[in-house]
């Protein structure tokens, strides 16, 4: 008997029969179908398959276009805006200097990334001390994906960004804006308030002019040129922005600079105004208004030769250091609400009836066109009628026989009456210059008169090289019937003749049509630019003024009538006799050559007239200055007008 040991494994399986079948393994559980299996296969083959078409799709197709999309998100372009440049006076006086600027700033489309939940918003306006609802609002008008920093609290001091910017140190979008504003103050710190509608003022882009101006290079927070020499020089004053290519993280701050392209800063622009003139000129009309008792006027110093203009004054006027730097919305509603209008440039925009200035202008037509000769005589008995209508001369009893020099020199309304629109009790008795023969001439009338002041540049803008200009208006027969519905009658002639009626002119038309009487018949283009460039027609070249064209000139006939150096040496004969002993005799004492032309220009019943005073100086034959002044509504021109250009005349003599 075997025994088995204690450690040996015991095998206690039931025996199996050395032949009986091997025993068959179970499966617990349900059994799949080959059908269920086949469905299986086929629905994870066409998730593979479109998973391989999106691949082949993003990857081939769209892999360019996604691949620069994503170089976007990390790259950026940033604008370098240059430096303003400055504009002097034409002996080299600045007129304006850049001073740093600060401002807030909140980049859309970083903003985007970290929410866009209100809280968010709410704690950026917070942390840089804004409204939140003006914040949105100012956002709203912006694309979400601009890169662009929108400024949301301008025009700060350096501290007071610096504190904004720390409280917003945790939010990526909020950039600190460094740039530049202008002030228009001398060196004395003082505004000369007249230079403001010369040089007008910058102002930061808004919105819409953002979208429209951004493929230039405008950034959101840049400033542009609103009006004056900012908006005329813009283009030049502004310079040549340049361009920096960055990357940026997933913050949107930026990493690395990849490329630059250089700035260039705007160029220095000098103008034409001699800033000692014009603050002369701007206290002589100041001195005038209040001796007036009035508070409205424009002054014009005008070189005769070159067209430059030396002053150009218009009061009241505003601060431009204050608008440029940041004005409230009550304060400047204050402002352009003014009763007086201190924003609106009366010397090139303003409109008035030119009273007897007009006189040279027919007399210069009517000796050009042979209706009257130098020795012409028309006696003035103190008016003409007219059936019902009586046409007067402001000196009771007229003032006799007089000529052309005469009429000029003593503002005879009769002589002009007569010479635009006839009167049966005088016949025109002239020497025909061609034959030997007596000819009968007819007067002017107003077709001839239109012509004529179309001639001398009425009717039309000047063509000077910024903005705001005015047209006037020079009425004729047609132009009344189409507008008013009403015949022309030989009242409204006579009206024109004497620069009364529905005639209007700027204070800068008149400057250049005595102009040209002072330079002896050749037309000027008045302009602030001092070099040959004229920004918006090119290197060399100066816009020319249209004289047949223009609000109110009507239908006149095709041609403008030549006005003759004879004609032109008899108008100044005129306008010299005015200050030697006539109108304008305060000028008599001033030591050097001085022509020119008093007007009185009726408005209403119920106002005072205007009081107007263009002239022109001489000295030596070599320098030549026009000056025209207006006082609105300051009686007559002689007492009002006349002292205020004496002033002028003779600072501008003293200056070397």
């Amino acid at each position: 008997m075997v025994m088995s040991s204690a450690f040996d494994p015991i095998d206690t399986a039931p025996q199996q029969h050395a032949h009986a079948p091997p025993e068959r393994s179970e499966f617990i559980g349900r059994a799949a179908s080959q059908r269920r299996i086949a469905i299986a296969f086929a629905v994870l083959f066409a998730i593979a398959t479109l998973l391989l078409v999106r691949a082949a799709d993003l990857q081939l197709v769209h892999g360019r276009a996604l691949a620069s999309a994503a170089a976007r998100n990390r790259t950026r372009s940033e604008i370098i805006t240059p430096t303003r440049g400055i504009i002097e006076d034409r002996n080299g006086v600045p007129l304006v200097r850049n001073v740093p600027r600060y401002a807030i700033g909140i980049v859309p489309a970083d903003l985007a990334r970290q929410s866009s939940e209100r809280s968010v918003l709410d704690d950026v306006a917070q942390a840089i001390g804004v409204d939140t609802a003006a914040l949105r609002a100012t956002l709203a008008q912006y694309p979400s994906s601009m890169t662009d920093a929108v400024p949301v609290r301008g025009d700060l001091g350096y501290e007071d960004a610096a504190r904004a910017l720390i409280a917003a140190r945790t939010f990526p979008s909020v950039r600190l804006l460094v740039g530049a504003t202008r002030d228009y103050r001398g060196e004395d710190g003082r505004d000369l308030e007249s230079m403001s509608h010369v040089l007008g003022f910058v102002a930061r882009v808004n919105a819409a002019e953002y979208a429209a101006l951004a493929p230039r290079r405008y950034r959101a927070s840049d400033t542009i040129g609103r009006s004056g020499a900012e908006a005329a020089f813009e283009e030049r004053l502004r310079g040549t922005p340049g361009l920096r290519t960055v990357t940026v993280d997933a913050r949107g701050r930026v990493v690395a600079t990849v490329a630059e392209e250089p700035v260039i800063a705007g160029a220095t622009v000098r103008i034409t105004i001699d800033r000692a003139l014009q603050e002369h000129a701007e206290r002589a009309l100041r001195s005038g208004l209040r001796a007036a008792g009035v508070r409205r006027g424009a002054l014009i110093a005008l070189d005769p030769e070159t067209g430059d203009v030396l002053a150009l004054v218009s009061l009241p006027a505003f601060s431009n250091t204050a608008l440029a730097q940041g004005m409230s919305a009550p304060a400047y509603r204050a402002l352009s609400e003014h009763r007086d209008r201190p924003l609106f440039p009366r010397a090139i925009a303003g409109t008035y009836p030119s009273g007897s200035t007009i006189k040279p202008v027919v007399a210069a037509a009517a000796l050009s066109d042979g209706v009257i000769t130098a020795q012409t005589r028309i006696v003035s008995s103190g008016g003409i009628r007219v059936g019902a209508s009586f046409f007067p001369d402001w000196r009771a009893g007229g003032h006799g026989s007089v000529n052309v020099t005469d009429a000029l020199a003593q503002s005879v309304n009769t002589f002009f009456y007569v010479v635009g629109g006839g009167h049966p009790d005088f016949k025109f008795q002239i020497s025909d210059a061609r034959s030997s023969n007596a000819a009968r001439a007819s007067p002017l009338g107003p077709d001839r008169l239109a012509e004529a002041f179309r001639a001398f540049g009425f009717g039309s803008p000047t063509g000077m090289d910024i903005s705001g200009e005015a047209s006037g208006l020079v009425p004729t027969p047609s132009w009344k019937e189409e507008t008013r519905g009403e015949p022309w009658y030989i009242g409204d002639t006579y009206h024109l003749a004497i620069g009364q009626g529905d005639l209007l002119v700027t204070p800068l038309q008149l400057a250049v049509a005595t102009a040209e009487i002072a330079n002896g018949g050749r037309r000027v283009v008045p302009h602030l630019m001092a070099s040959n460039f004229s920004p918006s027609h090119g290197e060399g070249e100066r816009p020319v003024p249209a004289r047949a064209s223009g609000e109110g000139v009507g239908d006149v006939g095709q041609s403008v009538p030549e006005i003759t150096p004879e004609a032109v040496r008899v108008v100044r004969q005129g306008m010299r006799a005015a200050v030697v002993s006539g109108s304008a005799s305060r000028l008599a004492d001033l030591p050097f050559f001085v022509a020119g032309k008093t007007g009185t220009a009726q408005t209403t019943s119920d106002r005072r007239p205007h009081a107007w005073f263009t002239g022109f100086a001489e000295v030596s034959g070599l320098r030549q200055l026009v000056i025209t002044v207006l006082v609105e509504e300051g009686g007559e021109g002689s007492s009002a007008a006349v002292p205020i250009a004496r002033e002028v005349f003779a600072a501008w003599h003293a200056r070397p």
